[in-house]
């Protein structure tokens, strides 16, 4: 994804699609979207999925964008805010 610096910096961008798992997800599990180091974005549809492909809805907030080339990397946390797993997953396919 390329981060543009112009007008449209400051609005809010919405972006969906879809992750397949290939065997049920646990509760309390959270999928963190990481660009350029940073985690940009959550998507808590993740937690108690089925196997199979399912949808998910998400949101970058300006302040998490800076201008250049990104690659979109998929990560899941699990446990608790002070003793977190976290999981590589990968960037998206297609």
């Amino acid at each position: 994804s390329n981060v543009g610096s112009g007008r449209y910096m400051s609005v809010p961008l919405q972006f969906d699609g879809t992750f397949t798992a290939s065997r049920a997800v646990g509760a309390g599990v959270t999928g963190l979207v990481v660009m350029g180091g940073r985690v940009v974005a959550v998507i808590p549809e993740i937690a108690s999925a089925g196997p199979g492909t399912q949808p998910y809805r998400s949101m970058l907030t300006p302040s998490s964008l800076t201008p250049g080339r990104k690659e979109p990397v998929l990560f899941i946390a699990r446990g608790s805010p002070s003793a977190p797993v976290i999981t590589h997953v990968g960037p998206p396919s297609g």
